[in-house]
């Protein structure tokens, strides 16, 4: 190995290689008897899950009605002395190419009335279930990362994990965690019980959990 192949190859170990930094701490898992008080109550939660995603779903089915529908102005024949079944247009709904009675409309509306009592307790109850099945986790940050390499270096814990919900307690947090496909960064605001259920691990960075958990 001539010496520019050992240089490519110690500059590569040493970028693979952790760095230990005074203002980065590791991973503390989060007991679960933080949340013993509040419970699970699973019938909240599972109400607050079909709420939020029947909030996300969006009307973009149409169908005609008969007034919709093109043609039909002109009455097919006379009401009576023909013998057939009255009528008043070809559009009607039971000849083919007529109006759709009961169709999809965009007219519709999915959304569901979540009380902010419900969104607590189903929050608490998400972040319990998390907290028993050791997934729910805390990281002390003392400064930001400026750039998504260094979650590689300084944080190869967080790294390593597959899809995190990463809870951040300012925007200025989440620029280096955009571009990783297993970590979602949101505000602490914003957090809510679909999120925590979907994401496999829940990681509260700095002082985001005791926000979380005084708001539940």
């Amino acid at each position: 190995m001539n010496q520019t192949a050992r240089a490519k190859t110690r500059v590569k170990n040493q970028a693979e290689t952790p760095v230990e930094t005074a203002d980065v701490s590791r991973l503390t898992d989060i007991p679960a008897s933080d949340f013993a008080e509040s419970g699970t109550n699973s019938k909240v939660l599972r109400q607050v899950i079909v709420g939020y995603l029947a909030n996300q779903q969006r009307s973009t089915a149409q169908t005609k009605t008969r007034g919709k529908v093109s043609g039909g102005g002109r009455k097919p024949w006379r009401q009576k002395g023909t013998g057939r079944a009255r009528t008043g247009s070809i559009r009607n709904p039971i000849w083919r190419g007529g109006g759709i009675i009961f169709g999809p409309s965009t007219d519709k509306n999915h959304s569901h009335i979540l009380p902010a009592k419900w969104r607590r307790q189903s929050l608490a109850s998400a972040l319990l279930l998390k907290a028993k099945a050791g997934k729910l986790k805390m990281l002390k940050l003392n400064s930001p990362l400026t750039k998504t390499k260094e979650v590689k270096t300084r944080l190869p814990e967080l790294y390593g994990l597959r899809r995190v919900l990463l809870v951040v307690p300012d925007a200025k947090f989440k620029t280096p965690f955009k571009n990783l496909p297993n970590i979602h960064p949101i505000m602490n605001s914003r957090v809510n019980a679909l999120d925590v259920l979907s994401a496999h691990h829940v990681v509260f960075i700095n002082d985001t959990y005791k926000l979380i958990k005084d708001r539940i």
